[in-house]
């Protein structure tokens, strides 16, 4: 066989590592800053509007719950109870601003897209899968039932 009939290597593997959430958690002055930026921006636009559903809530729900509250918690009580205590936390946090009986029911069953999210995160490592499923939990919501 001549030089010009060998068979080529194949390239060498690169092995890629999924960052834990406490590895991938942003610098703290930069996420109180855009937090700041974010919470002002829910609080001054209106409750239905897109902006606010789509894009603002997400983001800021899912970096309090998921690098603020699930990531400490699975550093001291493991995954699996972090996601359900996280999914419990954040339901709760929807009781709170129900105005009737039906809208607790439906507050309180956030819980279980927010469990979907928090295993979504502890499989990842990341957030932004979990605010892309969390903006379309909120478009579906939004299609369905209006603002």
């Amino acid at each position: 066989m001549n030089a010009w009939q060998r068979v080529p290597s194949p390239p060498p593997v690169i092995a890629c590592r999924i960052p834990r959430p406490a590895e991938s958690s942003p610098n703290a002055l930069a996420l109180g800053c855009w937090l700041g930026i974010a919470v002002a921006g829910l609080v001054l636009l209106p409750a239905g509007s897109a902006i606010r559903s789509l894009w603002l809530a997400p983001w800021c729900e899912e970096v309090v719950w998921r690098w603020g509250l699930q990531a400490p918690l699975a550093r001291r009580v493991g995954a699996g109870a972090a996601i359900a205590l996280s999914a419990l936390a954040f339901g709760l946090a929807h009781l709170l601003f129900a105005r009737d009986a039906a809208d607790a029911w439906r507050a309180a069953a956030t819980a279980l897209p927010a469990a979907w999210m928090g295993l979504v995160f502890a499989r990842s490592g990341r957030i932004t899968p979990c605010v892309a499923w969390h903006a379309a939990f909120n478009f579906a919501w939004l299609a369905a039932h209006g603002p």
